[in-house]
């Protein structure tokens, strides 16, 4: 438990924050808010916002209308999970969420195929026989979807997440986003057992420009101590990583109350305060082209 001394630094820290993996309503699956919710909960903290996600549809509409509803300091960004209610990987939908202001492009979640081959993978909340969505080509190349995503995202500059892809997966794919020159690439929770990406690997793209997401759910979850994470950040450089909450399910604790608590552990664990406001601020606001 922290003092009220620590208390005041975080909330500190949380001022003009930026969570960029965050759950809200309307959802197939159980929420703890909705968007005008969780943005009333943002301004409170006194957060700059956070991008809202869902692996059945783009954001981006939500948020703006979530925005005009409760408009204040904080703002709200969305994005488009690349699962079978969008179409899968389709560059015509990627193409209309960004002109809805889309932020982020995610790579399959829920319907990749390899979230349905890991035994705790979630789940789709509605009965599906269609195939697990995959990247690569019956010969091991990236999909001709795949690439034409890619020549969206980049010419609109805006951000590439893995999503739940596997590791192989998710390494082609920065790859070959690397190799294009973007320099708005997310490895989503790396830490996750579906995708386990290696640490050396992690720290590999990393020096080659690629922000790491560190994440509180999977500390709660028991897929990293938070003290492994603290050491990876070091590791790593905290001016490539990320760190986000993944909160939204129903019971999760209101986002800032959540990251408020993962940034107090990491702090206890060794990670500097200027280098908490780097991954919560400074990195944010330049994935989503904002000026700091």
């Amino acid at each position: 438990m922290l003092n009220s001394g620590g208390e005041e630094s975080v909330n500190r820290l949380l001022a003009g924050g930026f969570d960029l993996h965050v759950h809200s309503g309307p959802c197939r699956f159980p929420r703890a808010y909705d968007d005008v919710e969780l943005l009333e909960v943002l301004h409170a903290a006194g957060m700059g916002g956070a991008v809202i996600k869902s692996h059945f549809q783009g954001t981006s509409s939500r948020a703006t209308m979530a925005n005009r509803v409760r408009p204040g300091t904080a703002c709200l960004f969305g994005g488009i999970a690349l699962n079978h209610p969008v179409g899968g990987i389709n560059p015509s939908a990627v193409e209309s969420e960004i002109l809805f202001g889309g932020k982020i492009v995610w790579f399959p979640t829920i319907d990749a195929e390899n979230n349905l081959a890991f035994s705790k993978g979630l789940r789709p909340a509605e009965r599906s026989r269609k195939e697990g969505i995959r990247i690569f080509t019956s010969e091991g190349m990236l999909c001709k979807e795949v690439l034409d995503v890619l020549d969206i995202v980049i010419a609109a500059d805006v951000i590439l997440a893995t999503g739940h892809l596997s590791r192989k997966e998710a390494l082609a794919l920065c790859a070959e986003a690397i190799r294009r020159g973007h320099s708005k690439i997310i490895l989503t929770h790396p830490d996750w057992g579906g995708v386990s990406i290696p640490l050396s690997e992690q720290i590999s793209l990393a020096k080659q420009g690629v922000f790491i997401e560190k994440c509180l759910l999977n500390v709660d979850n028991g897929d990293i101590e938070v003290s492994r994470a603290a050491l990876d950040i070091a590791a790593i450089g905290a001016a490539r990583c990320l760190v986000t909450t993944d909160y939204g399910k129903s019971g999760h604790a209101p986002v800032p109350d959540g990251l408020a608590r993962f940034l107090s552990l990491l702090i206890d664990n060794g990670v500097s305060t200027e280098e908490v406001s780097m991954m919560i601020r400074r990195n944010p606001a330049y994935l989503l082209g904002m000026q700091m």
